[in-house]
């Protein structure tokens, strides 16, 4: 692998210490041995959405997923919940205008379906792959480079990360 840096780039000055601090991640990353083994994803099938809103200090997620790809009005399982300020830890400030976070209840949204769905169909050690739908273009984002640097949308993507590998979910 080439150098991590460019002491001569004019956009982005990278200081020794960040230089030195991904070279030590690097290096942690080559020399390690895998610790799980590695198998195909399948498609589980089935259906899935989640939504959020928001408005004043005040929102709520909600979702459905169903086995089936057509299914009938009891083959669909769902889910609500609002949220208020009270809901929150102590250390989460979204201000009074949630709307402008919709981001991040979006992505909550989708963590919540993800884990309703994966206790409801628990694979046997199998590693499956869950499609759901998501109307949020930063939360589908932030999802497929799976990163998020802002917050409170990055605590939500640390919410996914600490929950899909207990449904082995990718």
């Amino acid at each position: 692998m080439g150098e991590l840096h460019s002491w001569s780039s004019r956009r982005a000055r990278i200081s020794w210490s960040s230089v030195h601090a991904a070279g030590l991640w690097l290096g942690a990353m080559e020399n390690c041995k895998a610790t799980m083994k590695v198998i195909p994803a399948f498609d589980m099938g089935g259906q899935a959405a989640a939504d959020a809103w928001a408005a004043g200090e005040c929102a709520g997620i909600g979702g459905w997923w169903s086995e089936h790809a057509n299914p009938d009005p009891s083959q669909v399982h769902w889910f609500s919940l609002e949220i208020t300020p009270e809901d929150l830890p102590w250390w989460l400030d979204l201000g009074k205008k949630w709307q402008k976070q919709i981001s991040f209840f979006e992505l909550l949204g989708q963590v919540a379906l993800m884990i309703l769905r994966g206790r409801s169909c628990q694979s046997q050690g199998a590693r499956v792959k869950i499609l759901q739908r998501c109307d949020n273009s930063a939360a589908v984002g932030a999802v497929g480079k799976s990163l998020s640097t802002k917050q409170p949308l990055c605590f939500a993507m640390q919410a996914l990360a600490f929950h899909a590998p207990k449904y082995t979910m990718k």
